[in-house]
């Protein structure tokens, strides 16, 4: 063996550290916190919440919330929906404002008319009324009364 045979050996490869996914926030930030309805519960009358809802079980009246709400595949709401953004597992008997956006999935049923920015309506999603799409301006949470003191 020559004195210029030799090799050196090769520095290790350093390990690739993870990279952190960027943080996206919601549309609609709230307290984090969410309002969950099991599918044991059974609630009738008016709710409102400043959280995000998700219903798994029966609920009928009127529902007002600031954030989202969700009606999971075992949900059944029979009531007047205003939010902020819904998205539709179960089923859903009335009428919905949302100021955002209105999205039915596959297993999602709606029956009532809708009022929303965007109307997402995915494949096998049923949906049977009628729907408004409001202007960016126009917003569903603002109540009658504050649109005719604008006038």
């Amino acid at each position: 063996m020559g004195f210029f045979d030799s090799k050196k050996p090769e520095p290790a490869a350093k390990p690739i550290a993870p990279v952190a996914s960027p943080v996206v926030k919601p549309t609609n930030p709230g307290s984090g916190q969410t309002t969950k309805i099991s599918p044991q519960f059974r609630f009738e009358g008016k709710s409102s919440s400043d959280d995000d809802m998700h219903i798994e079980g029966f609920v009928s009246g009127e529902i007002e919330c600031r954030k989202s709400v969700v009606v999971g595949p075992q949900g059944r709401v029979e009531a007047t929906i205003r939010c902020h953004s819904i998205t539709i597992q179960g089923t859903v008997r009335g009428n919905i404002e949302a100021s955002h956006t209105v999205t039915i999935e596959a297993s999602g049923k709606l029956y009532g008319d809708i009022r929303t920015q965007i109307f997402v309506n995915q494949p096998g999603g049923f949906f049977e009324g009628y729907s408004h799409m409001l202007a960016n301006k126009d917003n569903a949470l603002t109540s009658n009364e504050d649109k005719n003191k604008k006038k």
